[in-house]
C-alpha cells in the first residue's frame, strides 16, 4: 500500500509537470498561435489590396506638371500694389484689403495696355478697383479663389479702357487683416 501511494504521488507530480505553466485566459498553444498568424498575413494581403486598388488622394497626384493650355503669347502686366479699407464688410471695424493686381494681356497688345492702364487711365482704374474692394462682402473677400472680385475688376477695366485687352486678372500677395 505504501507503494501505491507512493505511485499516485509519482503520476500526480507528472501530470501536474505536463500541464502549461500557465491557467486560465492566458494559455497559449501551438493552435491558437497559428490563427493569430494567419490573421496577420490576411490583414497585411489586405492593407496591401488597398493600398493599390484605392486612387491617391487628392492633391498628391505626383509631380507637378506646367500647365499646356497656357499660350505663349500672353504676358502678364504688373497694374498696381492696392491697400484699401472696407467698412462695409464688417459691422465691429474696418478690414484692411492689401495686394497686387496682376493681368494677362496678348504679347501683341502689352504696349497698348501699359499706356492705357499706367498712364491714360491709371487713376481711374485704381478708383475702379478700390470702389469693387470697398464695396464687397466678406464672402466676396474670404473666398481662397477671389472669383467674385476678379470677375468685376475684369468687367471694370474692360468698360474703362474700351478694349478687350485683359484675358485674366490675377491677384497676389493678397492680405485681409482685421483689427
Amino acid at each position: 500500500m505504501a507503494t501505491d501511494t507512493s505511485e499516485e504521488l509519482s503520476l500526480e507530480i507528472e501530470e501536474e509537470a505536463e500541464k502549461p505553466a500557465l491557467s486560465g485566459k492566458f494559455q497559449i498553444n501551438s493552435k491558437t498561435i497559428k490563427i493569430l498568424g494567419l490573421l496577420l498575413v490576411v490583414m497585411v494581403v489586405e492593407a496591401v489590396g488597398i493600398y493599390f486598388v484605392l486612387p491617391p488622394p487628392a492633391g498628391t497626384t505626383g509631380p507637378e506638371k506646367l500647365p499646356t493650355d497656357v499660350p505663349e503669347h500672353v504676358v502678364e502686366v504688373r497694374i498696381d500694389d492696392f491697400k484699401c479699407a472696407n467698412t462695409q464688410a464688417n459691422p465691429g471695424g474696418p478690414i484692411y484689403v492689401t495686394f497686387d493686381l496682376v493681368v494677362t494681356v496678348p504679347t501683341k497688345q502689352e504696349e497698348n495696355f501699359r499706356r492705357a492702364a499706367t498712364v491714360v487711365h491709371k487713376f481711374r482704374l485704381q478708383q475702379a478697383v478700390d470702389g469693387i474692394i470697398r464695396s464687397s462682402s466678406l464672402d466676396h473677400l474670404g473666398d481662397a479663389e477671389l472669383s467674385v472680385i476678379k470677375r468685376k475688376i475684369l468687367n471694370e477695366i474692360q468698360k474703362l479702357l474700351s478694349v478687350s485687352y485683359v484675358n485674366e486678372v490675377i491677384i497676389s500677395n493678397f492680405s485681409l487683416v482685421e483689427p
